[in-house]
């Protein structure tokens, strides 16, 4: 059977399809990279999070970097997963700093371009003027 029982699992009311944005990788994306944000259009500008920082372009030439010391936890309650248990936690976007170019750039024609996805991360491309400036998005493991 291609599908699941639509008994336990009915299908939603409208489809809710994300096409692919700004990624020279074709195929379906996973949703459950800490990259997807930046892979399909209407994320494009929220931030990812490769944990402990979050990256958020401010705009095609400006990448705003946070590292927030002490993460917002939210705990759960009888009716979630318990009083004493973590139910999530998130780092704001603060900005404590940003990287962008130095070079003279047309803001017009640039475009963040995701060259290659990974288990751990992705290779972006900041492309415009006949330059292309590289950056490595990858979570880091110890």
């Amino acid at each position: 059977q291609d599908r699941p029982n639509s008994a336990v699992f009915p299908s939603p009311p409208e489809p809710h399809h994300v096409p692919p944005f700004r990624t020279e990788i074709a195929g379906a994306k996973q949703t459950n990279k800490f990259w997807s944000n930046w892979a399909v259009e209407e994320g494009r500008w929220m931030p990812i999070y490769p944990m402990p920082y979050v990256l958020q372009m401010a705009s095609p030439a400006n990448l705003m970097i946070s590292r927030c010391h002490d993460p917002m936890v939210v705990y759960g309650d009888n009716f979630t997963n318990g009083a004493e248990k973590i139910r999530y936690y998130f780092s704001p976007t603060i900005n404590e700093f940003g990287m962008g170019t130095a070079e003279e750039t047309n803001l017009t024609n640039l475009d963040l371009i995701i060259v290659k996805e990974g288990l751990f991360g992705i290779h972006a491309q900041l492309r415009g003027q006949g330059r292309n400036i590289n950056f490595s998005h990858l979570q880091r493991h110890d």
